[in-house]
């Protein structure tokens, strides 16, 4: 079965090695109440600051929903 790794790395070639084969680019769950909801980086630079952001607190979360009727 597909997993989300797997469709990350089906859709960008290039993805963070920082957490190996296991969670490539994958940085963070964003909320642990809702589902699918990631951040991922490209490059091991992107990941490293990101990381770094989301530890120190200095990170902004805003929403945006789309909706189609």
């Amino acid at each position: 079965g597909w997993t989300m790794v797997n469709a990350l790395m089906y859709h960008i070639k290039d993805l963070s090695s920082i957490n190996g084969v296991v969670r490539p680019g994958i940085v963070h769950r964003i909320d642990k109440d809702t589902s699918g909801l990631l951040m991922v980086a490209k490059t091991d630079t992107a990941h490293q600051a990101l990381a770094e952001e989301l530890k120190a607190k200095k990170s902004l979360r805003k929403y945006l929903a789309v909706i189609q009727h």
